[in-house]
């Protein structure tokens, strides 16, 4: 019975030998994976990441935003386009030839005969040439070049509103950027401290819950971490195209704007600037004059035009050799082109109903962009100079007074916390009022607040 069960404890054993066998290897394989598996991630990390960082601060990205950006290329050419047309109005009507002969010669016998000598050999010419009266050409013309005009005014607002956009998504990719660097200084900080709190936890002077604390709010800073990068990629996306910048670029911004120097104008003064400077205004304003013009060239339209036309027959008349010359014109007696005539004339009113409407929302947009932008300037102005540095010195005095335990875990939780909310309030309302003067500028159409 004995020897039974020490022949059952040594297959036991035995048995557990071979299980530790196992895991070992198991755990072996699974070490050699998680490298393998960490190696590629890192390999395909690098290579994704941008291989070309560039630094540029406001100025660069307006310089290359005017040369490099493809949509106001492109837009330029709705300008040339407009001239072209003009151009194309200046032509006069291609004259016109007709040329005609005998088919068959009865008499002859033969095809195409346009002998003089031979008997019923026939062929004729005729030159046309059409003629447009009652300023109908010209009227057309200066209806061109008003349009030219439009389309200068309208490319205006192209690049109007594509620097609104450049601006915004410079301030914001900055504003990221600044948040990723308080993140990432908050997880190093964190890191320090956890290591710390592993090792204290070793010699019994430190708390698993500490250590769980410490941990969690690491995990929460790396979890805002991911959401203002991935914000900050979207945004920067924006830029690059803006900016014309090629692939795997990776933009560093650096504002170096003075925001604390500007000066709000009157707001009368601003509105006037606006009503002088304003693309969509000065569109408007030019589409009265373009339909007072397009009923002129549609009254000219009423007119038939006048054809003109030489002739020569050679044997074809009551005579042989008859030349002649012959005018045409149609009669405007049902169409003098009535309809067009009075749906330009309604054309003109609602043109003008139209530029009454922008003048008022021109009114009121700058209004409401110059006393957003007055807010933010209060609050800007109201804040201490001194705040963002005593919030720093608030981090640095909370890690200080946790590693040497005058604060609890607590407290020191509460002021990172606070810090962390308090700086990226800060960074907010640097973005907030940089993005409120951009938009004044906007709303003005050209830059009264620099």
């Amino acid at each position: 019975m004995c020897t039974d069960n020490r022949q059952i404890h040594e297959q036991s054993r035995a048995n557990v030998v071979k299980i530790d066998k196992k895991l070992k290897f198991i755990l072996h394989i699974s070490s050699l994976v998680f490298v393998l598996l960490f190696a590629f991630k890192s390999n395909a990390q690098t290579s994704l990441a941008p291989s070309d960082t560039v630094t540029i601060t406001l100025q660069d990205a307006e310089q290359r935003f005017i040369s490099q950006d493809l949509a106001i290329i492109a837009a330029k050419y709705d300008v040339d386009i407009a001239k072209t047309n003009v151009l194309q109005s200046k032509l006069w009507y291609n004259p016109n030839v007709t040329y005609s002969q005998t088919f068959y010669n009865n008499g002859t016998k033969k095809f195409f005969d346009t002998n003089p000598e031979s008997s019923n050999g026939e062929w004729s010419v005729q030159l046309q040439q059409m003629i447009s009266y009652a300023g109908r050409h010209v009227n057309q013309v200066r209806l061109d070049k008003l349009d030219v005009e439009r389309a200068q005014f309208t490319f205006e607002e192209v690049v109007r509103a594509l620097k609104l956009q450049m601006y915004n998504d410079f301030s914001t990719v900055n504003g990221d950027q600044q948040k990723a660097s308080l993140f990432k200084r908050q997880i190093v900080s964190l890191d320090t401290l956890i290591a710390s709190t592993k090792k204290q936890l070793t010699l019994g002077v430190s708390s698993k819950n500490d250590l769980v604390r410490l941990q969690a709010e690491e995990l929460n800073d790396k979890n805002q971490l991911l959401t203002t990068e991935s914000e900050l990629q979207d945004n920067e996306t924006d830029l690059k195209i803006l900016l014309h910048y090629p692939l795997k670029s990776y933009l560093k911004t650096k504002n170096n704007e003075a925001l604390d120097q500007t000066q709000l104008p009157a707001l009368a003064d601003v509105i006037n600037t606006a009503n002088q400077n304003r693309g969509d205004l000065k569109y408007s304003h030019k589409t009265i004059d373009y339909q007072v013009q397009n009923l002129k060239l549609q009254r000219s339209l009423g007119v038939p035009d006048l054809s003109i036309g030489l002739d020569y027959d050679k044997a074809g008349g009551a005579g042989y050799n008859y030349s002649g010359i012959g005018i045409s014109s149609d009669i405007p007696f049902f169409n003098r082109n009535q309809g067009q005539i009075a749906a330009a004339k309604y054309e003109i009113s609602k043109a003008q109903v139209n530029d009454t409407l922008q003048a008022t929302t021109v009114e009121n947009e700058v209004e409401g962009a110059y006393f957003k932008l007055f807010k933010y300037k209060q609050q800007y102005d109201a804040t201490d100079k001194n705040y963002a540095s005593d919030l720093d010195q608030l981090e640095t005095n909370a890690v200080n007074n946790y590693e040497k335990k005058l604060i609890s875990l607590l407290d020191f939780l509460d002021q990172m916390r606070t810090y962390t909310s308090a700086k990226s309030d800060v960074i907010d309302l640097k973005t907030n009022y940089f993005n409120a003067r951009q938009n004044l500028n906007y709303q003005v159409g050209t830059t009264i607040i620099k």
